[in-house]
């Protein structure tokens, strides 16, 4: 997000196209608006030096594993201020990481 306040972010984009049981063709939008709470970020950072440790050590194929997870999986705590589309259907979303258009990413950036 564009802008001078680095503790809110806005994501409106297309979802993915589970909805479209026929073709898959058809993508579902989804839009949210977060303020991340600072103080309760800091408690969980923490875990953020240990996520390597526990991907190394998940009873799957080790060919599977990140090998290097690093800063790819920073852990943030949210306050939803909006969501709507398919944010806000069925189970709401307790993690993303969007966008996965790597063009956008290069420009703009991750939450990765």
């Amino acid at each position: 997000m564009d802008g001078a306040r680095r503790d809110a972010r806005a994501d409106d984009r297309a979802y993915e196209t589970y909805d479209d049981g026929w073709f898959g063709y058809k993508a579902a939008f989804e839009a949210f608006i977060t303020v991340r709470d600072e103080k309760e970020t800091a408690k969980l950072a923490r875990f953020s030096s240990e996520l390597q440790w526990l991907e190394d050590r998940l009873p799957i194929d080790p060919a599977s594993r990140n090998p290097k997870l690093g800063g790819m999986a920073p852990i943030r705590v949210v306050d939803v201020v909006f969501s709507s589309g398919q944010g806000n259907s069925g189970v709401q979303t307790a993690a993303f990481n969007l966008p996965n258009d790597e063009r956008v990413v290069a420009e703009k950036g991750s939450k990765r």
